[in-house]
């Protein structure tokens, strides 16, 4: 069995540039979690839903009465992968599918990522292995 986190661009919209490759990585996952938002989030839930594959998403908690959080979507990310270490322990394959053309702009979902890798999660960056920014050494004390 395999689950997966999709994380990405909000921006991503429904254009085969966006929707083939994370077609392409909901096929081969049963399970997947997203972060609920517009974009990539969207795309892989609708996708799962049309393809039957089982589907969890998490949603940030922006809001707590009229305090605004900003840091809901890190504790998100933290979360999901919780979920998805639950996963693992049970003899499940997992990885975080990431789908992105600017990684330096979005700290969300290179945050995701990077949490990945420091739990040992392997991490795919549109559908192509990941192991950080170049010269950049992944340090688990960021998290």
């Amino acid at each position: 069995m395999r689950a997966a986190i999709f994380t990405g661009t909000r921006e991503a919209t429904w254009t085969e540039e966006w929707v083939t490759p994370i077609r392409d990585g909901v096929i081969q996952n049963g399970f997947i979690i997203h972060g609920g938002a517009r974009g990539v989030d969207a795309i892989a839930g609708q996708v799962a839903f049309e393809l039957g594959v089982s589907c969890l998403p998490v949603k940030a908690m922006w809001r707590d009465g009229n305090v605004y959080n900003k840091a809901a979507g890190i504790v998100r990310n933290n979360d999901m992968l919780d979920i998805l270490l639950n996963i693992a322990r049970h003899g499940w394959t997992v990885e975080i599918r990431a789908y992105h053309h600017d990684l330096h702009e979005h700290s969300g979902t290179l945050h995701m990522m990077r949490a990945g890798l420091s739990a040992g999660v392997p991490v795919l960056l549109n559908n192509e292995p990941w192991a950080g920014l170049p010269g950049e050494p992944v340090q688990e004390d960021l998290f």
